[in-house]
């Protein structure tokens, strides 16, 4: 058996900036919920964004996070306090 290569993973830089976008925009729309500062809408992916953020709304798309909590295994944590 050949002897196998070791991969060396190059980390991606944008990882760390994604990370901290995505932790803001839900920071924000906790605030939001919590004191009622700005209202939030719920849109799917092929929704009108855009036009939702141009009202003033805070945008929530409930497939992204899905996927996000299926892709982080959290679902399985979370599916109980739901």
């Amino acid at each position: 058996m050949p002897q196998e290569k070791a991969i060396k993973r190059k980390k991606i830089e944008a990882t760390d900036k994604c990370k901290k976008l995505m932790a803001d925009h839900f920071l924000e729309m906790d605030e939001a919920v919590k004191t009622g500062s700005r209202k939030i809408a719920w849109c799917t992916s092929v929704g009108p964004a855009e036009i939702l953020r141009g009202m003033g709304f805070l945008v929530y798309f409930p497939e992204n996070h899905g996927a996000m909590l299926g892709a982080t295994r959290m679902a399985t944590e979370l599916i109980p306090h739901a």
